[in-house]
């Protein structure tokens, strides 16, 4: 093979529009960047084109918003090669919104093309007024196929990756729903089962390369969907073949470095309290037997019970103990060293349920005139009878808690959902100062794709999240290596 490797070089094969009328035109010579978004909290792929115009093209070919735009490109995977087959890209987006236009010198007008994909306007659209049973999966999967059209979707569009829920009899009553809203209310509700890591963990999103998914956090950690090679920051200028190498070498492929990264949050313990992260109440009330009942999650329970569930098995706090509050005292003299005094204690924060509490009513048999309480031929409404609506708070907010933004290299095959290697740069001073705590592997939440058509390169903004610790906290101990401040 000869020839040079770019690191995220890509080939832009169409930026094709559409209009109504069938007018048919080419934007890839007159994009500048192209910016598409998914992610596991997203149900549909979005982004924007940003077109230099020097030609009037949105007033010639009436660009109001009801377009459509192909874009196809492949990604290089070794040094001559352009990926083909299920990891080129070949999406068909609906163009929604142009706005910030602009003039340049009275010649050339810059503005951008807001476009998201064309089933978001059909599940926003399809109403729904009927009953529904089986799985909750399955309610979903069949209104996809055939209320929505999925069924006729091309192949590299279609539905990518399904699981099941448990139980497998539900009954749903659309009261003439979106399908949107249809949606968003079986992932909140749909679960798989007591071996969740989270109950009603369920995610449906749509990625980039592939297509729609209906996926469980369980599914996303269970090693499954791990992307083999692992990224690091280091450089590439002796050996830039990518493909041939083994995938278990980290020095090996230009698109395997790190580009850049940020640290977005590395914790945020009032967000956690306020938004039940740790442990969460909910008070139920059941009208037609007059009866209250409360249903307590805690965090400390969860990891003890499912630790080989979670990315890396520990929580990200200290849980099950006491927050002592210290008070620092400074030396007297050059002799002493700091210390402090113990003035309190703080409850530990998976033993404070009360901090979040959420009210629920029981409606058993609301919509029944039989004089049975458990007339199981009439739709009885949803029961809260555990922790499930707790636990997926406890999820959400475990997703943003310690966040990085992660640039890579542009790829085809990375997605939201993979849990991914990231060897990042760190204050470690030497081998034996190991950080026992991260064991480097994080979980891809969203990803921006950015792409240069003129310049035939593109980056992956990728937000990881870090979910659990590799270790328990307290047996990190902080100042073994530390030598103290250095004065000068």
């Amino acid at each position: 093979m000869s020839g040079n490797f770019v690191p995220g070089e890509v080939l832009i094969d169409a930026i094709t529009l559409v209009n109504q009328e069938g007018d048919v035109i080419d934007l890839s010579k007159v994009c500048g960047q192209i910016d598409i978004f998914e992610g596991i909290d997203s149900n549909f792929v979005s982004g924007r084109l940003s077109i230099a115009d020097s030609l009037g093209l949105f007033r010639r070919y009436k660009i109001l918003g009801q377009e459509h735009v192909t874009i196809r490109y492949r990604s290089k995977f070794g040094i001559d090669e352009f990926e083909e087959g299920d990891f080129s890209v070949e999406k068909v987006f609906r163009i929604f919104k142009i706005d910030n236009i602009r003039s340049t010198q009275m010649k050339t007008y810059g503005y951008v093309l807001h476009f998201i994909d064309p089933k978001f306007f059909t599940c926003q659209r399809t109403r729904l007024s009927k009953v529904m049973r089986g799985s909750y999966s399955e309610i979903l999967l069949q209104t996809l196929l055939k209320d929505a059209q999925f069924e006729s979707l091309p192949k590299n569009n279609q539905i990518d990756f399904w699981e099941e829920s448990l139980p497998e009899n539900q009954q749903i009553v659309c009261p003439n729903w979106s399908i949107n809203k249809l949606i968003d209310y079986i992932q909140e509700n749909a679960n798989i089962g007591e071996e969740a890591v989270y109950k009603n963990s369920m995610f449906f999103f749509q990625t980039l390369v592939g297509g729609y998914k209906f996926m469980s956090l369980n599914q996303m950690l269970s090693g499954e969907n791990d992307f083999a090679i692992p990224f690091d920051f280091k450089p590439r200028n002796v050996d830039i073949s990518q493909e041939e190498t083994d995938t278990n070498d980290p020095d090996a492929g230009q698109s395997t470095r790190i580009l850049k990264f940020k640290i977005n949050k590395r914790g945020d313990t009032i967000f956690g309290v306020t938004s039940g992260a740790y442990s969460s109440l909910m008070k139920t009330y059941d009208p037609i037997r007059k009866l209250e009942k409360d249903v307590v999650f805690d965090l400390g329970k969860n990891f003890s019970d499912k630790s080989d569930k979670h990315l890396s098995g520990f929580p990200m706090v200290r849980l099950d103990e006491d927050e002592i509050v210290h008070m620092g005292k400074s030396p007297v003299s050059e002799e002493e060293e700091f210390s402090y005094d113990e003035i309190g204690a703080e409850p530990p924060l998976n033993q404070t349920p009360e901090a979040f509490t959420i009210y629920r009513v029981n409606q058993t048999n609301a919509y029944s005139d039989s004089p049975v309480l458990a007339d199981t031929s009439q739709f009885v409404g949803n029961d809260y009878l555990d922790t499930g609506v707790l636990e997926r708070n406890s999820m959400i907010s475990a997703l943003s808690n310690y966040t990085l933004d992660v640039t890579l290299p542009a790829r085809t095959d990375l997605t939201s959902g993979m849990v991914i290697t990231l060897i990042l740069p760190g204050a470690v001073a030497d081998k034996e100062d190991e950080d026992i705590l991260n064991d480097n592997r994080y979980l891809i939440t969203k990803i921006h794709h950015v792409i240069a058509p003129l310049e035939n390169r593109g980056t992956m903004v990728c937000q990881v999240v870090k979910e659990s610790l590799a270790d328990k906290i307290e047996n990190v101990d902080p100042l073994k290596h530390y030598g103290g401040a250095r004065q000068d």
